[in-house]
């Protein structure tokens, strides 16, 4: 449904954080407010108990990171949508175990929205599965402030950063960074 090996597409030109491309080159993409949308067929389903790293934007030490994942048993099996703020706090969205689900080899569009600047004790990240959006554990609220620009943001797919593990199994396609957050159409 819907793959049609487009890879990665990017829409951010008024952006301020960068994300590093293997030649060296820069992008700049804004972290204050962002959609990240994809095509996902895991080799796993949702609840068996190993951590995996889907994707994560970002240094996991500095703030301006992002990152979703699937806990393993230790957190429940949460789906988990996380960001570092300026301060270095973590906020993230979660959904436990019971509230979503996929099957191993079968494809779900995932889309997870952020916007830091969401009114005082909104909720201003979160996760749909597809289009659906789960019932949450955790939410965060707004509003904080989001780092301005980094000069080593990367995109890293099915893991969280070049040299960790708990990578996820699978098939990502049609990976795309939006401006704004964005819900499903």
């Amino acid at each position: 449904p819907g793959q049609t090996a487009n890879g990665i597409r990017i829409d951010a030109a008024s952006e301020h954080v960068r994300f590093q491309e293997t030649d060296g080159a820069t992008k700049n993409v804004e972290l204050d407010a962002g959609t990240v949308e994809f095509w996902y067929k895991p080799n796993y389903s949702h609840a068996d108990g190993v951590f995996h790293n889907i994707f994560a934007i970002g240094d996991p030490n500095l703030p301006g990171r992002l990152r979703l994942y699937k806990a393993g048993l230790g957190m429940a099996n949460d789906l988990r949508f996380e960001f570092r703020d300026a301060a270095g706090t973590w906020r993230y969205a979660a959904v436990k175990s019971m509230n979503y689900s996929w099957s191993a080899g079968q494809w779900i569009k995932v889309r997870v929205t952020w916007d830091s600047q969401s009114a005082s004790g909104v909720q201003n990240a979160r996760i749909y599965l597809n289009d659906t959006e789960p019932v949450y554990g955790t939410v965060p609220t707004g509003p904080f402030s989001m780092p301005a620009e980094s000069a080593s943001q990367y995109i890293v797919l099915g893991n969280s950063y070049t040299n960790t593990p708990a990578h996820t199994t699978g098939v990502i396609d049609e990976f795309t960074v939006l401006e704004g957050a964005l819900p499903p159409v």
